[in-house]
């Protein structure tokens, strides 16, 4: 119980003794904070000229050099230190997409970090990603050359191809291919009953079934 006190008391004569020279600080940031303020400008630098900033992209290098130059200007002692290195480089280049039709219309798309881009402009008719084997099998033979859509949520990174995700897209194919196999059931029950029993849903959270 006396140590805890005595810290406690060490601690209410530091707070006393630091108060005016943290109050004049603080003062000092809301005063610079609203007459002199410079936040647009630096994340103007950084979004706009620098722009996305991925681990080992040359607009990475960029911004460290730009903010280590500016706390030097701020009178900072400033030490870069490497904290690793990455196999591979990553700089991204263009991008740009269009539909091409009747119903055309500009496309905002991009290659996930870190993977091979286009090399130059690429034309070709566009799929829709199949959700089972029978779909495949349909449409395989027009594949070549063509641009699939996928479904999932993109979060930026490439397919998984590693043995867990080949395992987790071959076993939504399994339960694609039994849920297409129930829906055949349920038109051909539709048919001769004159029924209107709604089909089950396809499993589409896992995208590039299909992928290899």
């Amino acid at each position: 119980m006396k140590r805890a006190l005595l810290i406690w008391a060490s601690m209410v004569c530091m707070a006393v003794h630091l108060a005016p020279a943290q109050d004049a600080a603080v003062n000092k940031i809301i005063e610079i904070g609203q007459t002199d303020n410079q936040v647009m400008d630096h994340l103007d630098v950084l979004t706009n000229r620098i722009g996305g900033r991925v681990i080992g992209s040359n607009a990475y290098d960029n911004a460290v050099e730009w903010v280590a130059s500016k706390f030097t200007e701020w009178g900072l002692e400033v030490e870069l230190q490497e904290a690793g290195t990455l196999p591979v480089g990553f700089n991204r280049g263009p991008w740009f997409g269009k539909l091409l039709g009747e119903n055309g219309m500009e496309l905002h798309f991009v290659t996930p970090s870190y993977t091979a881009g286009t090399k130059g402009v690429q034309r070709g008719h566009v799929l829709q990603e199949p959700l089972t084997q029978s779909e495949f099998d349909r449409m395989k033979g027009q594949l070549k050359g063509a641009w699939v859509l996928i479904n999932g949520k993109n979060v930026g990174w490439p397919v998984d191809r590693s043995a867990k995700g080949d395992s987790i897209r071959a076993a939504t194919i399994a339960e694609n291919n039994e849920t297409a196999k129930k829906n055949r059931q349920i038109m051909e029950d539709n048919w001769r009953n004159n029924t209107n029993t709604p089909l089950l849903p396809l499993k589409e959270d896992v995208p590039a079934l299909f992928y290899k």
